[in-house]
């Protein structure tokens, strides 16, 4: 429905089953036409008791804008908003981030407009937020993401008719440089190193400690074993570039031992358990973990891998097996008669194991090898030994990181950008070209000189394939993600 000026001095829109309001207010500094809005859903059913309702409510909302009156974005404050946002939309969100929410809003932007009113905030006040950030030091990608969660809640403000724009749509943030991924990641080398470490264990060194009551605990030396299943999850995570969240929702009805591929189906994220109280005294967990979709279509794949990861596949599934049988009663996982759906990564009763407990056991780890090998190099004369030592150590690296050492691995090797998209999980080609660029680059010199080579009239390493050879080739790329677990294999040593 929109009116005749002359008859009534406010837009009325429909959209959907309410009406949107429209009041010109004047023009900004700029020259821009301004405007007051407001939704209305009438009760009226009849078309002439809908257009009386109608024009007595626009014909209200008219003089409350002509009169200055507070319209309900005036009313309440950023701080009062934030909270029914919170209601309204929080169950729409992971535990993670809204925990990320909680904390960006509430420490950074609460202090600064959280008691002004909702539609007085404007990029005056967001912008000095920006700045002190800066001047804090914070990375440009940081900031980025505590200013994402509060535009968040203007946009929602904004979709609602709230607020007439989203301030934070104009406020200047710093430019980002992009990441180069391939400098968080394990070398083909360190790869190997790790996945041995895995295998063999590591030789822990102890300091004397004295503790408060004058007791002394001598130095002491021993050997630490890493446990089997977190052999298999780094091996897999590595070779498969699963998502951590892929990795725990395993069950070994996703293992395919037959054709030596990994199928991935669904995910598993974490929420706030609304029971937890954060002054209780009862055991209560904070996080709940639930099952949910892949993050996109192209999440559900079928990834092959090396023959020797299953070999380490099948030692685990016997011995969980074997603790299933030995717990009896205390096992709380399923049934050894039901088994394909039991997880593969448990906690010790036999539950699933929890989304932070993989990394925290990898940082665990990491610290542990570098460590022993500080301790070994102080206590070497020769100082190029101590050095050689010292540079074996591995980076600091995120979990996450060892999907990139995969992919990584793979793009430097030449595999077809294609085939890793669709390894990894990535439904947009671009988001791979985009993520690994520096190693597209990196072999792009390998491509000119190879052309060079192949072009060169002097070439004589010229191979020419037959057709039946050709399209043998071309079925056998089709088939397992062209092999790429075998390439893989090759390219990190035995598991």
């Amino acid at each position: 429905m929109a009116n005749k000026k002359s008859e009534l001095p406010v837009h009325i829109e429909k959209r959907g089953d309410t009406y949107r309001f429209r009041v010109y207010t004047g023009k900004d500094v700029t020259g821009k036409q301004t405007f007051k809005r407001m939704t209305y859903k009438p009760t009226a059913s009849g078309k002439r008791e809908l257009d009386k309702e109608l024009k007595m409510k626009a014909m209200e909302f008219y003089k409350r804008v002509t009169n200055n009156e507070p319209l309900e974005a005036e009313k309440i404050t950023f701080a009062q908003y934030y909270a029914l946002w919170k209601d309204q939309y929080g169950d729409e969100l992971t535990a993670r981030e809204l925990e990320d929410y909680e904390s960006n809003v509430n420490r950074i932007f609460m202090p600064v407009i959280g008691n002004m009113k909702l539609g007085q905030i404007r990029v005056i006040h967001l912008q000095p937020i920006i700045k002190s950030l800066e001047k804090q030091g914070l990375k440009p990608a940081t900031i980025h993401k505590y200013f994402r969660s509060v535009s968040t809640v203007f946009t929602r403000a904004y979709k609602a008719d709230l607020i007439v724009d989203n301030p934070c749509r104009r406020v200047t943030l710093p430019k980002i440089e992009k990441d180069n991924v391939t400098e968080h990641v394990f070398t083909p080398e360190q790869v190997h190193r790790f996945l041995s470490i895995c295998r063999e264990g590591i030789d822990v060194h102890h300091d004397e400690i004295k503790r408060k009551n004058g007791r002394i605990i001598p130095a002491f030396d021993e050997h630490a074993e890493i446990p089997l299943q977190f052999q298999v999850y780094y091996t897999l995570a590595l070779y498969g570039g699963f998502r951590e969240s892929e990795m725990i929702g395993l069950t070994w009805s996703n293992i395919n031992f037959k054709k030596n591929v990994i199928v991935i189906d669904h995910a598993i994220s974490r929420k706030l358990n609304p029971e937890y109280k954060e002054d209780s005294d009862t055991k209560v967990k904070k996080h709940l973990q639930y099952e949910k979709t892949t993050k996109s279509r192209a999440g559900n794949r079928t990834v092959s891998l090396p023959s020797e990861c299953f070999d380490l596949l099948k030692d685990w599934q016997k011995e969980q097996i074997k603790i299933a049988k030995e717990l009896g009663t205390a096992w709380e996982g399923l049934a050894v008669k039901e088994f394909d759906d039991q997880y593969l990564f448990i906690q010790e009763n036999g539950k699933q194991m929890c989304l932070t407990t993989p990394y925290a056991k990898f940082k665990k780890i990491v610290k542990a090898y570098n460590a022993s090998l500080q301790y070994k190099a102080a206590q070497c004369d020769d100082t190029a030994l101590s050095e050689a030592l010292i540079a074996q150590k591995l980076p600091s690296i995120t979990l996450h990181d060892l999907r990139h050492s995969m992919a990584s691995a793979l793009v430097a090797e030449g595999t077809n950008i294609a085939d890793v998209a669709k390894r990894l999980g990535h439904s947009d080609i671009k988001t791979t070209l985009n993520t690994y660029t520096h190693s597209v680059k990196a072999i792009d010199y390998d491509s000119s000189d190879t052309l060079a080579r192949a072009f060169s009239p002097n070439s004589s390493n010229q191979i020419t394939l037959s057709e039946e050879e050709l399209e043998a080739v071309l079925k056998m790329r089709q088939e397992n993600g062209s092999h790429l677990g075998s390439h893989l294999g090759h390219n990190f040593g035995k598991c």
